[in-house]
């Protein structure tokens, strides 16, 4: 399961699950900065939601039997229907990204290489499941923002596919990122927004569904962590088929927490687990 915080999004970039963390500047004003610094690489995650929030020792039993029915007979029905509107969205994310993903973290291994146009450039191989590919990252510094455009070559397969691009404003609060599907089908499909308060170390990440013709095109899960002493963990999952909202908050320190679904439950009320993740009456 992809699980990886959104701490320090404007200063640190955070590898996989077990990578060092690597500490990154990314506020430095463009007017004081030369030229002839690189870009500051956006944090792994920018592009990495952490679905970390349903995930307790309470809770390993009923991941490994994610069955709802059973769940709701025994007493887990709102977190299990929590849980698995989550993890589907978890299950797509990491076929779709796995290979983005592991491109992007390498880089924080790299040091970037100035080119003739100004442009700075990351160049390095990585592998996905025994396979190895080919990154060509390319950043390039404006007076406002960074850019970024990712290439990616599979060895003796596809060359040079354009697989993201990206932008990060130079206060490092915010930032975006735009995903083709995959060299057979080199179309849009995903756009990542986030956003992070370097004050409070609080942010917000949201996928949506960019794919033409697609019945999930406008779908989309939005995370965040708020500064909120009762719930301070939601996702907000749209299905855009079905023009339904999925709203989950809970209490991170203590996961309980409470789900609300109209077509699932059949009216607009929130329905309620405790720090055991069983079905209680909301307060």
């Amino acid at each position: 399961m992809l699980n990886v915080r959104g701490k320090k999004a404007t200063c640190t970039g955070l590898g996989l699950a077990g990578i060092m963390i690597l500490s990154l500047a990314c506020s430095d004003d463009p007017t004081s900065t030369p030229q002839n610094e690189p870009p500051t690489l956006p944090p792994l995650s920018s592009i990495v939601m952490d679905f970390s929030g349903f995930s307790s020792q309470a809770s390993l039993r009923i991941h490994e039997d994610p069955d709802l029915s059973r769940m709701e007979t025994e007493g887990y029905g709102n977190w299990g229907f929590a849980f698995l509107n989550v993890a589907i969205w978890n299950t797509v994310l990491e076929v779709t990204l796995a290979v983005p993903v592991a491109s992007f973290a390498e880089a924080f291994n790299h040091i970037p290489v100035q080119q003739a146009d100004g442009t700075w450039l990351w160049s390095y191989s990585f592998n996905v499941v025994e396979v190895t590919y080919h990154a060509q990252l390319s950043g390039t510094v404006t007076e406002e923002e960074f850019t970024w455009e990712m290439y990616i070559s599979r060895e003796d397969g596809f060359q040079d596919f354009l697989w993201y691009t990206g932008q990060c404003e130079w206060e490092g609060e915010k930032g975006m990122w735009m995903f083709n599907k995959s060299p057979e089908e080199p179309t849009p499909c995903l756009r990542i927004d986030w956003t992070h308060d370097v004050e409070t170390d609080l942010g917000e990440l949201k996928y949506t569904n960019i794919e033409p013709d697609s019945p999930d095109n406008g779908s989309f899960i939005h995370y965040g962590l708020i500064d909120d002493s009762m719930y301070d963990g939601f996702y907000d999952i749209f299905n855009a088929e079905r023009d339904n909202h999925t709203d989950i908050e809970w209490n991170e320190a203590s996961s309980f927490g409470r789900v609300r679904d109209p077509i699932h439950y059949g009216d607009y009320d929130w329905h309620c687990w405790d720090s055991n993740l069983e079905d209680t009456v909301c307060p």
